[in-house]
């Protein structure tokens, strides 16, 4: 026997348009009178027609009286609901004449919302869109596409919007986002909605007012004209006798436009080590006129402007993996006559013991290794010694490094 359509069955149907966001897109589209073919996003046909699978004329014959209460069942959820029966009439060789309900008519989005049972939430919804569209009507299409956002926003949309209604008005021109000064509007504030204020300034600022190199929510602050927490560049000294020269300090963090503007070699140094492991660089023997170099992975975006860089000798070490040789690789592309220490075969070799398994291994073409480098890199990126092989540089014998960078 097949399976009639339940009252539960209703209320699903119902449900997964609600979850859909289909009615809440309805009734922003009835809102802003707008063809739901140009502007996106699924909305209802009213009034929506729910399909009922009922009872075959074999059925009908063989249980009747469970058709007759499967018939009174509909008809009663009909009430319930405010809906209307699709009926339809089916001449039974034996039964004669008889109309059976094949689909309900929801007349209406208040009607769909009795049986999902989210009245409060339309009208919360209706009251947010028409709050938000009235002031910034730039938004539409974010409420078509995240609907649920919008609800989620019910405390904070007042405060939301006059934070872009000012920024609209008042380019930040460098400031801080703490220098903000607007009632109920701080920094977490602003941190913790930092998707949804995004979202709307793509749609409000015009292209100028936006850094394009900025992703919108990444650099919430450097897309839309603040300033940004400053990058920090730190560095040890290997050599006391640099240490007048940098302030007596020999231990140093300083933004990167300093760093750019800190010539070195008229400070004494003839040598930087840069070392991506922080411990391994702090535990780095001393060395004659040498400074090493606290690494940041890819980021070497720091150096670009460093044209000093190119007066003193460059050694690289990290690890012995694929991301190890192309970050060695992008390094030299602000440093090529950078050479590598400890990242060689031997090293590798003399280590079996300490190997263990990189998890996202690299296999991009790098066009600045050595042939020695190339060649290992190669090994590692074809597994030749292993599953994803890798030797971190914390895990080489201390002996070793010590030999290696004296």
């Amino acid at each position: 026997m097949t399976q009639w359509t339940e009252p539960a069955d209703i209320r699903a149907q119902i449900d997964k348009l609600w979850n859909r966001g289909d009615v809440l897109r309805t009734v922003l589209a009835r809102f802003e009178q707008v063809d739901d073919d140009t502007h996106g996003g699924r909305t209802i046909d009213l009034p929506y027609r729910v399909r009922l699978r009922g009872p075959s004329p074999r059925e009908m014959s063989e249980h009747f009286d469970r058709v007759r209460d499967w018939v009174d069942a509909m008809q009663r959820t009909a009430t319930r609901y405010g809906c209307e029966v699709e009926w339809k009439t089916i001449n039974h060789r034996q039964l004669g004449r008889n109309d059976i309900p094949v689909a309900l008519l929801l007349p209406d989005i208040a009607c769909v919302v009795r049986i999902a049972g989210t009245r409060t939430e339309l009208d919360c919804f209706a009251r947010l869109a028409e709050t938000l569209i009235a002031r910034l009507p730039e938004t539409a299409a974010w409420i078509r596409s995240r609907p649920f956002d919008l609800l989620s926003l019910e405390e904070s949309l007042d405060r939301l919007i006059h934070f872009v209604e000012w920024m609209r008005e008042h380019p930040p021109d460098g400031r801080y986002l703490r220098e903000v000064d607007l009632p109920g509007i701080d920094t977490k504030f602003l941190e913790s909605h930092t998707a949804v204020l995004a979202a709307w300034l793509e749609q409000v600022l015009p292209e100028e007012r936006k850094d394009s190199d900025a992703h919108p929510i990444r650099s919430f602050a450097q897309r839309y004209g603040f300033s940004r927490k400053p990058e920090l560049v730190r560095f040890r000294l290997l050599d006391t006798e640099l240490a007048p020269a940098f302030g007596g300090f020999t231990d140093v963090s300083v933004t990167t436009s300093e760093f750019k503007m800190c010539r070195m070699p008229e400070r004494g140094v003839k040598r930087i080590v840069v070392v991506e492991n922080d411990i391994s660089a702090l535990a780095l023997p001393d060395l004659p006129a040498a400074v090493a170099l606290f690494g940041r992975g890819y980021n070497f975006d720091f150096l670009s402007d460093t044209t000093w860089l190119s007066e003193v000798e460059v050694d690289y070490w990290g690890d012995i993996d694929t991301h190890g040789f192309a970050i060695l690789n992008q390094f030299r592309a602000f440093a090529p006559h950078a050479k590598s220490i400890l990242m060689d075969r031997d090293t590798l070799l003399a280590h079996t013991d300490h190997w263990t398994v990189e998890q996202k291994p690299s296999t991009r073409k790098l066009e600045r290794l050595t042939p020695e480098e190339q060649s290992l890199y190669n090994d590692l990126v074809t597994d030749r010694y292993g599953n994803r092989v890798r030797l971190e540089q914390e895990r080489i014998r201390y002996g070793l490094v010590r030999t290696a960078v004296s």
